[in-house]
């Protein structure tokens, strides 16, 4: 009997063992973002110049237990690294996107929030033998992805704004996720108090400087390029004891840069050149050597050529 607890006890902690590995090696990615998964064996079967056949990549839930998995393939590349994806995935079709794999990476959105899966690249050597090499990756979809224009604000909570009544909020919480560091709280908010910022110091980042709330929002103005991989992380916890805390990370992506705007022949111009800022018309006259100077030069052309007519009958 006490061996049968002490044996029990073990494999309780086996499988939490094994679930915190699991829960550790997690790539989390954006929502309805494609990203690159490179297949981690082939760089080093490259670099050994060992020969191989053909590169499989496939897909199962992450969630299933190991045993009870049913692989789904999703492409395959030959030894010229000519790759092609397959066209009927299953039910996963509902779950990701996928493109033809080019030389053996492959490219892939998930479309569901929070969705866990697990992606698995196997090199063959030969049509006979087993993998040479097994990679697994593990992915989920647990962050929220925002974009927008340089210089506009950005309200961070666009992802769960109007979801839920706020008043089902006891408090809320939001941090910024730093890397290889804990998280470092930001901001406080609470339905009957506007939010509190985190008193800012000198060392702290410049967009920290530029935070602001609104109600129960917070808002990153004057976005810079810069600002994109920022991540933040908003905890809300329920005013019911028996609710369930919900977690939002959000990531700011894509900054595309402001318009540029200018004078060219005359007339107004925009551009979204990246690496010019944003130009604006010129009001000394001086300077401005554009429709001013062309108008003029018109004027002045056509009194010579009055001129020129009513001098025959001696008007002036």
């Amino acid at each position: 009997m006490i061996l049968e607890k002490i044996n029990f006890r073990e494999s309780v902690k086996r499988r939490y063992k094994e679930q915190r590995a699991r829960a550790e090696n997690i790539r989390r990615e954006c929502v309805n973002k494609e990203i690159a998964l490179d297949c981690p064996g082939l760089e080093s079967v490259n670099r050994n110049k060992t020969d191989y056949h053909e590169i499989i990549w496939m897909v199962t839930d992450f969630k299933v237990k190991s045993q009870n998995r049913k692989w789904i393939p999703l492409g395959h590349c030959d030894e010229n690294l000519a790759c092609n994806r397959h066209r009927d995935i299953a039910s996963f079709d509902q779950r990701i996107q996928i493109r033809n794999p080019v030389r053996g990476t492959l490219f892939v959105k998930q479309l569901i929030l929070h969705d866990q899966l697990t992606y698995k690249c196997e090199i063959y050597r030969g049509t006979n033998r087993g993998p040479l090499v097994v990679s697994i990756i593990n992915v989920k979809s647990s962050k929220n992805c925002l974009s927008t224009t340089a210089g506009e604000s950005l309200d961070l909570s666009q992802p769960f704004r109007g979801t839920f009544p706020k008043e089902t909020v006891e408090d809320m919480l939001w941090y910024r996720i730093l890397k290889d560091r804990p998280k470092e709280k930001v901001a406080y908010c609470n339905p009957s108090l506007p939010c509190i910022l985190e008193t800012c110091n000198s060392s702290c980042p410049e967009y920290l400087t530029r935070l602001k709330t609104d109600g129960m929002s917070i808002i990153l103005t004057d976005v810079k390029q810069a600002d994109s991989g920022l991540e933040f992380q908003c905890e809300m916890y329920p005013e019911t004891a028996n609710g369930n805390t919900r977690v939002y990370i959000i990531r700011i992506n894509d900054i595309v840069p402001r318009a540029a705007v200018g004078y060219v022949n005359g007339t107004i111009a925009t551009s979204t050149n990246k690496t010019r800022g944003t130009a604006t018309p010129t009001t000394n006259n001086r300077h401005n050597t554009g429709c001013y100077s062309t108008q003029n030069s018109w004027l002045l052309a056509l009194i010579v050529a009055i001129s020129l007519v009513i001098a025959p009958y001696g008007i002036s």
